[in-house]
């Protein structure tokens, strides 16, 4: 007589165990490869954004620059040329009177603070102080670098203190960074501007 077996196909319970264990190993292997690319992610989008606003930031100083002229006092049209301020004289709001514009660096902030002329052509008072761009990693290194008629390409900068009365074209250098970025150094955007109205 032959005899009849039951057979029944399908998985262990130790087969099943080592199923889901294999199965969670991987699920965390893979959620922790998505939370690292989330996290480079923003950290890119972060370091886009500054940089995209360090550009305009020298756009629109690039264009007050190249428009700059005398003070409403008559003063002459750069004050100040140090390696981390700068202040000019330039109609920033298009009320035919020139506004006196200072950029400078406070920690890794970069500042610009507008002061109207007053009724007798004096530029005193507070003025409108703005950020204008966050998270400047320039440290020590000159954010504006001074350069005179002689410069023709790859001449050095002018040596501090400068002569006002020499500057013909202006360097301006942005080293900008987030604070938890893992890129080793921070990016540097920087341009020349010719100064055309200096009077």
């Amino acid at each position: 007589m032959k005899s009849i077996r039951n057979q029944v196909s399908g998985f262990t319970l130790i087969e099943t165990l080592v199923a889901v264990a294999v199965f969670t190993i991987l699920m965390f292997a893979v959620n922790a490869l998505f939370l690292s690319l989330y996290k480079q992610q923003n950290i890119d989008m972060s370091m886009i954004e500054r940089a995209s606003r360090a550009g305009r930031v020298l756009e629109n100083m690039g264009k007050e620059l190249r428009e700059m002229g005398r003070g409403e006092d008559g003063s002459f049209s750069l004050i100040v040329t140090g390696p981390q301020e700068l202040s000019f004289f330039s109609d920033v709001n298009s009320d035919d009177l020139s506004e006196k514009i200072t950029y400078r660096l406070n920690g890794t902030d970069l500042e610009k603070i507008i002061v109207s002329p007053g009724d007798d052509s004096s530029y005193s008072g507070e003025g409108e102080l703005t950020v204008v761009c966050e998270g400047v990693q320039n440290g020590v290194e000159p954010i504006f670098k001074y350069y005179d008629d002689s410069y023709s390409g790859s001449e050095d900068p002018m040596s501090y203190p400068i002569g006002v009365l020499n500057v013909k074209l202006i360097g301006i250098n942005l080293d900008v960074n987030t604070e938890n970025s893992r890129l080793s150094d921070p990016l540097s955007i920087e341009t020349k501007i010719q100064l055309r109205n200096l009077k």
